[in-house]
């Protein structure tokens, strides 16, 4: 009965650090997502601005003087 206890506490210990290390994992994971989705919302807004400012520039060089 004692060998069966320390059997289950070793598992046990064996357990939680397995859902400590995915926990870890899970946020790293989550982390990357955000810098992901930061990175591409940044260089859409370059993408935009470039639009916007090519737009507004050949309104100036067309405007009529």
């Amino acid at each position: 009965a004692a060998a069966a206890a320390l059997a289950v506490e070793k598992e046990r210990e064996k357990f939680i650090e397995a859902s400590r290390e995915r926990k870890i994992i899970d946020k790293l994971k989550e982390k990357r997502a955000a810098e992901h989705r930061k990175a591409a919302l940044d260089e859409e807004m370059k993408v935009v601005d470039d639009i916007s400012s090519g737009s507004a520039a050949r309104k100036a060089v067309n405007a009529p003087d």
